[in-house]
């Protein structure tokens, strides 16, 4: 009976040993960051290093001097241009070669620190997250298992390209049939912008959607529920819709690109005591909102010029009370307007542009222009015309058209969405979609690869957004169109991607 207590014991012993093992925190290498757009280059890679070496959590990482026997590799990069920055950061983990990305940006200086210590919680969220939830290091009884030790370590000087993992995957078949979408969440009338708002503590969330003369306040749940409506003064057109809380006071804006008589004259409201209150109007921009979080949310503007097309370089959208200031001037590559372009990054972390052309091929630029890439298939899509047809000499068809574009959104661990809408009888400005697919690519470093692809869904697609925190895809799709006795149909439908 003894021998079988002290067996137990032992057995005991080990599993708990074993347990206390996994939960070691990792050994972690910060390399010096490469810094670009800044004086003194060399002084603040090693600042850097250190800065981000100190506020990464020891419950999860033990900061090491060397990346000889590192489990975890941090190589990040700092960009600036002008006063905007961005702190773009890889996470290799040397025991199975997985790759994650996160980044934050900026743009003020006074945001340095804030936005330094944003990216570093994420680098903290993500390691808490592997090392308490990896299914791979449980075994099937539940108990946590040390790693074997014929595991394949990451080969530093052989793997120039590491693979990102496919984090984001819509778990659905493609079975090359259309498919509707889940009926309950219509919305009468033809809409053609959406924007999300916050989460609310009842589970329900602000949605935001907008027509061509009407914008719509909606709890989105089980069922939309309507909060409230603002109608735009003819003639002015609602072209595109998006959120951001670019005050930090936890209460986002509505960023309402209008275009009016061939220029832009935009408004922003905020929400009080669940109503719609407009705090600008007039603007002359175009906006568009980069950034997975509300509040971290960057908000680009543009002009549009006399000849219907858009005029200077994009810029950043800052706010001081109810006055907004378009400033810091980016300069876009060759076919790079406010609404067709993203920020992504090479496999090294170098940051990189990708546009939509006028044909929607798919173009990825370095930042001083420089076109490496060009894709043939056609993505993107839009029917949403910008400008009034213009008579061009020369042109066959006479008139030149500037369409809006879809978004192209680019996810932390580097994936990149992009919508493709299709239709028989859409061809040059003729333009009438009835079905969509929504693509993921990655950038390889030599082109964008596909990761995967929804279904064709039969509903042209006019915008879309995403809850980050509950990976989930919000599209608004157009399903009946106008006629003289029907206003048409739209509808919001939801995609849990994992």
């Amino acid at each position: 009976m003894k021998k079988i207590l002290l067996t137990i014991g032992a057995v005991l012993l080990v599993l708990g040993c074993a347990c206390v093992c996994a939960a070691e925190p990792l050994k972690a290498f910060v390399s010096p960051f490469n810094v670009v757009g800044v004086a003194n280059e060399d002084k603040l890679q090693v600042a850097l290093q250190h800065m981000m070496a100190s506020r990464l959590d020891p419950a999860y990482v033990q900061v090491v001097d060397s990346g000889e026997n590192a489990d975890l590799l941090i190589n990040g990069s700092f960009t600036q241009f002008g006063e905007i920055f961005s702190f773009d950061v890889l996470l290799t983990h040397a025991q199975d070669g997985h790759v994650s990305k996160v980044f934050e940006q900026g743009d003020k200086q006074a945001d340095f620190f804030l936005a330094l210590g944003r990216v570093t919680d994420k680098i903290n969220r993500d390691l808490a997250a592997k090392q308490t939830a990896a299914p791979s290091d449980i075994s099937s009884h539940g108990y946590a298992i040390a790693p074997s030790a014929t595991s394949p370590r990451v080969n530093r000087q052989q793997s120039s390209t590491p693979v990102t993992p496919e984090t984001y995957v819509i778990p659905a078949q493609d079975t090359g049939k259309s498919a509707r979408a889940l009926p309950g969440l219509q919305i009468d009338g033809v809409m053609r912008g959406l924007a999300l708002g916050r989460k609310l503590a009842s589970g329900e969330r602000e949605v935001f959607v907008a027509g061509d003369n009407v914008l719509r306040m909606y709890l989105l749940a089980d069922a939309l529920t309507p909060l409230d409506e603002v109608s735009i003064p003819l003639p002015g057109t609602i072209v595109a819709l998006d959120t951001a809380d670019l005050d930090h006071d936890n209460v986002p804006e509505l960023y309402v690109s209008i275009l009016d008589r061939g220029t832009f004259t935009s408004s922003v409201f905020d929400v009080v005591d669940g109503k719609l209150k407009e705090i600008a109007t007039d603007l002359e921009w175009a906006f568009r909102g980069v950034g997975m979080e509300l509040e971290s949310r960057t908000v680009y503007a543009q002009k549009l010029g006399t000849d219907g097309q858009f005029y200077g370089d994009v810029a950043v959208l800052s706010k001081s009370g109810n006055h907004f200031e378009a400033k810091q001037s980016i300069a876009l590559p060759r076919f790079g307007h406010v609404f067709n372009f993203a920020r992504i990054a090479s496999p090294s972390g170098d940051p990189l542009y990708l546009v939509l052309d006028v044909d929607g091929h798919p173009v990825v630029s370095t930042l001083d222009g420089k076109e490496i890439w060009q894709g043939e298939e056609v993505l993107g899509g839009s029917e949403t015309i910008l400008n009034k047809p213009e008579t061009i000499p020369g042109n066959l068809e006479n008139y030149r058209w500037l369409f809006m574009e879809q978004r192209i959104m680019t996810l932390p661990d580097g994936t990149i969405l992009i919508p493709q809408n299709e239709g028989k009888f859409s061809f040059g400005n003729n333009r009438a979609y009835n079905r969509h697919t929504m693509y993921a690519f990655e950038w390889t470093g030599n082109f964008l690869a596909e990761k995967w692809h929804s279904p064709k869904i039969s509903s042209y697609l006019a915008d879309f957004a995403m809850d980050f925190n509950s990976k989930e895809i919000i599209l608004l799709g157009v399903e009946k169109r106008p006629s003289l006795l029907y206003k048409g149909r739209s509808s919001i439908s939801t995609k849990r991607i994992n």
